[in-house]
């Protein structure tokens, strides 16, 4: 079964970024899961963001 929300090292892992690139740039657009300590980021969630910052190429 594919996974439908990442842990933040699967998801910097999975965009190909530090986690303090992740903190800084990409984390604070998102919504996040969170239950107690454990912070989840949705798959759906991390494509809307990426889409959202992308740069349109010139």
């Amino acid at each position: 079964m594919p996974r439908i929300a990442l842990t933040q090292q699967e998801a910097c892992a999975a965009l190909g970024c530090s986690e303090e690139f992740f903190v800084e740039h990409v984390r604070p657009h998102m919504r996040v899961v969170r239950r107690g300590r454990k912070r989840l980021f949705p798959v759906d969630e991390l494509r809307r963001v990426i889409d959202a910052l992308a740069d349109t190429a010139l």
